[in-house]
Formats: structure tokens, sequence, C-alpha cells
């Protein structure tokens, strides 16, 4: 039966490495340590060699493009057909867990999954209300009886579908609405316009509802030969995702979609990493907004040299099928699963209910509403 190992790439938190167990039994789990602070680097060397779990220290230059390529060397030098990437401080949930070692007895599994309508717990969107005024927004803090600042378990978060956006931002982002611009201000129409640029081959060519799909599932032949770009801190993982559309839809490989209703996946934000650090960089004069203005630019000439060359592909990709006790009623479309006859990605056993550590109910609402 084919083989799928979880690969956690680790770089600066000892509770995100341990809360991995959580989830993953540790013969299903890879620890990849790649960080430039070497008591790191020898804590948790030191905590993998305790709990017996396979673990590997790869050379880094701080930046996520050189850490993400040493898991997929790792990978592609192993015995196992198939990877989970876990990035930074995320983690698989128990659904997650029971949905990719399901996808791997598939003998038709795809080669490469990305995620839409992914799940994430963002550190700014909530706070204790057991412990916080609601009448006094200064106790309004996501650290408010947290001992351990870098635990991310115990931050306040709210969770979120965090890269889906509403049609009305969509509208005002396409048009360049979104960015105030004031004339007193030159640098606000720079960054209207890097933004209107941005949104626009977003929905052209990734999703016309969010404006990141994450990349999750790999197989041998996807990752041969392929590497995330190491002139990119942020928005890498948005570039191979485009490259690998692109060599799907050549007929490279199988490239699906899951939609993440019941997330297996979960973007955690509470404890800030380097998207927060360029993006609240400032410029030389002070400049506010100025850190993501020039990442975001310099990812769009990106994106705009890439359609030049001709990767970039407003063809839609399939979606991985999963059999639920309520399929037909919770997809977007529905009648997306009329006249099909050919067999399910996955199927739910009768008695299965989702455990997704308690961050989505189940069952889900019968109907989503995309507006």
């Amino acid at each position: 039966m084919p083989s799928v190992k979880f690969y956690a790439l680790v770089c600066r938190n000892m509770n995100a490495v341990k809360r991995h167990q959580d989830t993953i039994p540790k013969e299903d789990l890879v620890i990849v340590i790649n960080s430039i602070n070497p008591e790191f680097v020898a804590d948790a060397e030191a905590y993998c060699i305790a709990e017996g779990i396979e673990h590997y220290i790869t050379e880094s230059n701080g930046g996520p493009s050189m850490g993400k390529n040493s898991v997929l060397d790792i990978f592609e030098a192993s015995d196992h057909d198939y990877m989970v990437l876990i990035d930074g401080d995320d983690f698989i949930t128990h659904h997650g867990y029971w949905t990719y070692k399901k996808l791997a007895e598939n003998p038709q599994a795809p080669d490469v999954v990305a995620l839409t309508y992914q799940y994430g717990i963002q550190r700014e969107s909530g706070y204790n209300p057991a412990v916080a005024l609601l009448n006094n927004p200064t106790q309004r803090s996501a650290l408010l009886g947290v001992a351990d600042p870098l635990n991310s378990n115990a931050i306040h978060g709210g969770g979120t579908r965090c890269f889906l956006q509403d049609t009305q931002w969509w509208s005002l982002a396409k048009k360049g609405k979104i960015v105030i611009t004031n004339e007193a201000d030159p640098h606000s129409f720079e960054l209207s316009d890097v933004h209107k640029r941005w949104a626009n081959l977003c929905y052209k060519y990734i999703s016309n509802w969010e404006t990141h799909l994450r990349l999750v599932w790999f197989s041998k032949t996807a990752v041969a030969g392929n590497r995330f770009d190491l002139g990119f801190h942020i928005g890498e993982d948005t570039l191979f995702y485009l490259q690998l559309k692109k060599q799907a839809l050549d007929g490279n490989f199988v490239m699906k979609h899951l939609f993440d209703l019941y997330a297996t996946y979960v973007y955690d934000t509470r404890i800030g990493g380097l998207v927060w650090k360029e993006k609240d960089a400032y410029g030389q004069d002070g400049t506010e907004d100025y850190g993501w203005y020039l990442w975001l630019k310099k990812l769009v000439e990106e994106y705009e040299r890439y359609e030049e060359l001709g990767i970039m592909s407003e063809e839609q990709l399939p979606e991985v099928t999963v059999k639920t006790h309520y399929t037909y009623e919770q997809v977007p479309d529905p009648s997306w699963y009329e006249g099909k006859t050919y067999g399910w990605d996955i199927e739910w056993p009768e008695d299965y209910r989702p455990n997704t550590n308690g961050l989505v109910n189940y069952p889900s609402k019968k109907h989503i509403i995309f507006a």
C-alpha cells in the first residue's frame, strides 16, 4: 500500500514542534529542523531524539524557500510515496491526519493537492471575554492571562477562512479602491496601483474568491525537478502553486483542489512570522505599509513575468471528491456532482465524524453561499 509521511518544517518555536504529536503519530511524523538559531536547533534535535521521531537538520538562510526545498529533497530521497507539508507554526487536525492517510490508500491519488476554503486562526481577531471588559477596548489583548507568549495554543485568537474575500471586496480591489489614495501622500497611489494589479492577477489565475491556495500534498512525480524560488521570502508558495498548476494542465501529473470545509490544515498566525515582520517594515522615511508594498510589488512583477511566459492559466483544476454523509448539501454547487459515475477520492465510513480539534462544527451548514 502506498505510504504517506507528514513533514513538519520547524524553525523557531518549541511549542509548535511538540504540538505536531497531538495529531500525528510519531511513526508518521518527520521533523525537519531548519533554523539560523543554534539554540533552537539544539533543543529541537534533543526533543526529537528523546521522543524517537525521525528528524533532519538542514542548512538555513533565514528564508522559507530554502527550508521547504530541503523538505522536498528529503522526501524525494525517501521510500515514501506521498508527503504532507506542514509549514512553520501551522498544524494538522485529527481529521487532517485521517484524510491524508485515507487519500494515500487511493490507487489514483493525485500528485498535488492545494486547499480551498482554508481555515486559519488569527491572533488579532480574538481575546478572552472571560477576562476582558467588553466595554473597554484597551483590555482586548490576545495575550491577556497568557503566561507563555510563545505558546500558540494559549494565545487568544479567532477562527477564519483566512484568504477568503467577498464579492464586494473583489469588486473594489480589482478597481484599485481598497487602498485609499490621498494627494498629500503620493506613495498612496503606488500602494493602490500595486494592490490593484495583484488583486486582478489573483482573481484571474488563482481563484475568484481566495487570494492564496495552500499546497499540502505532493507525490514523488510532482516534486521531481520542482523547487521553491529562493529569491522570494513571501509569495514563494503561490509561485510554486502556479508552476505546478501549469505542469498539471500540460498533463505532466494530476493536481486537484480540496475544499477544506472540515479543516484538515490550520494556518496559525497567533505568533507572527516572516510575513508579519516584512509586512510591518517601514521605509527609511518612516513610511507606513512600506514593507508590504515592497514584497507585494516584487511578487506582482513576478506574476506579470509568469503571465508573459505563459505560465499563468485561467483553467480550473479538478476537485478532490469527498463522499461525506452530507456531500450533496455542503459543496459550493451541489449540481457539480450530478451525473458523475467515477469513484470518490475519499469516502467517509458510515460512523465517521470529523475531529477538527474543536475548530469547525459538524455537521456544518447545509448550504454555503460564496458572496
